[in-house]
């Protein structure tokens, strides 16, 4: 069974206390607790994106290609008989871009040779501050009830899709990053140790809630093409 983006993000939350509270004096045991327990975590989301999510988004390309056919042949009537619940588009796509720019400042964050720590502490937090700003701002606004023409909705999920996979992709290629930047750590424990697992924390609670809110329109998406083609 599958760690799900829920779990992800308690996970997350509790390898930040264990940071907070076990690296200020730099102890080795304290060192290889928090190494250990990020390590998991990335195996558990690498997990969820290869087991669940990269699997969603392959099956929902293959819904898309058959409804296309079914609306052009119509066999699926050209306006829904009821409203369908489905994404906001433009919230979706803001969503969307927030957390390519995001995963864009993780990735060069995560260079194993770092030589601006602060610099690149501060670039994250304010990526990730901004994506959790907007995820709040949309709150309870993402799903709404769509009446327009179907062939146009198909269109505009299977790009939202596309962005997901895209996003996927990144998250893979970020968390391999991470953890050879942690391999670095391990071997040699600079003098800034706590400042770097404070980045390498924040590095990877960015790449969980990029990793949760991909899920959540990833499934969205999945649900959209439940309802047309029933």
């Amino acid at each position: 069974m599958y760690i799900t983006s829920n779990e992800i993000m308690i996970e997350s939350v509790e390898i930040d206390l264990l940071v907070t509270e076990g690296l200020a004096d730099k102890a080795k045991n304290a060192v290889d607790k928090v190494i250990k327990r990020i390590r998991e975590l990335i195996n558990k989301i690498i997990n969820f994106i290869k087991g669940k999510l990269s699997k969603q988004t392959k099956q929902t390309e293959e819904v898309i290609k058959v409804v296309e056919k079914k609306v052009e042949a119509k066999e699926i009537e050209p306006e829904p008989a009821k409203p369908i619940k489905t994404l906001d588009i433009k919230k979706t796509e803001n969503l969307q871009s927030a957390i390519e720019v995001l995963l864009d400042s993780v990735f060069r964050a995560s260079s194993p040779i770092t030589s601006d720590v602060n610099g690149d502490i501060e670039m994250v937090t304010e990526d990730l501050e901004k994506l959790k700003e907007l995820n709040e701002k949309y709150a309870g606004q993402l799903i709404i009830k769509y009446t327009g023409d179907i062939m146009d909705l198909v269109h505009a999920m299977k790009k939202l899709n596309f962005n997901a996979e895209l996003n996927l992709k990144m998250i893979t290629q970020v968390e391999d990053k991470i953890a050879k930047k942690m391999d670095r750590l391990k071997t040699d424990l600079p003098d800034n140790t706590a400042e770097m697992f404070k980045l390498i924390n924040l590095l990877q609670a960015s790449v969980s809630f990029a990793t949760h809110l991909n899920n959540i329109i990833i499934s969205s998406i999945s649900t959209t093409f439940l309802q047309i083609d029933n």
